[in-house]
């Protein structure tokens, strides 16, 4: 029995950590008139696990956009302004202590967007290697904590812990990854259209 639980939660894992998008903005099963828009981001090189999330959200329809799974994320998103709404973290869904990152998506059939990264994924699983960010914001957790029985944070709030996120340009790496997963797009020329 113990056995049966057991791989039940393994594979539960696995599958939760490899979701993607959903098929609306799948690079294969999304409208293939929509922009491809690539980024990366940061993961804990220590420990259990090596898939990650955030959401988005299309500050024009108000849609929000959730993806998880891997360093290196593709979508397809209608042209648009977007916000990185939360990041994933160990303490749960994190926001932005004050200004989100934001990015607009253009016509451009395909754009690199950045890779974020949380400040403590910097040399344990995330190497600056003497680059600069391009941004950064105070992200914090904003999901109710709950100890003893009692509610610590209301919705929506965003408390400490607070953590710097920053972007960096890790464009060779990301369309590396995106090349061998999807080889048809081989010869795609990406343009740089970074989160700020």
């Amino acid at each position: 029995m113990k056995i049966k639980y057991s791989l039940f939660i393994l594979v539960f894992l696995f599958v939760g950590c490899a979701s993607g998008p959903s098929p609306k903005y799948d690079v294969k099963k999304a409208d293939s008139n929509l922009p491809v828009v690539v980024g990366g981001i940061s993961v804990w090189s220590r420990g259990v696990g090596s898939g990650t999330g955030f959401d988005l959200k299309n500050e024009d329809t108000g849609e929000f956009i959730g993806y998880t799974g891997a360093k290196s994320f593709f979508l397809r998103l209608p042209p648009g302004n977007y916000t990185v709404h939360s990041i994933g973290s160990r303490q749960g869904g994190t926001g932005s202590k004050d200004t989100s990152f934001a990015f607009t998506v253009s016509d451009e059939p395909f754009q690199y967007i950045g890779t974020l990264v949380k400040s403590f994924h910097i040399g344990a699983g995330f190497d600056v290697l003497g680059r600069k960010p391009i941004s950064k914001r105070t992200y914090g957790v904003w999901e109710p904590i709950f100890i003893g029985g009692s509610e610590t944070r209301k919705p929506g709030e965003v408390q400490a812990p607070f953590t710097q996120v920053f972007v960096f340009d890790d464009y060779d790496k990301v369309i590396k990854d995106f090349k061998t997963q999807f080889p048809e797009f081989s010869t795609a020329k990406f343009t740089k259209n970074f989160i700020k």
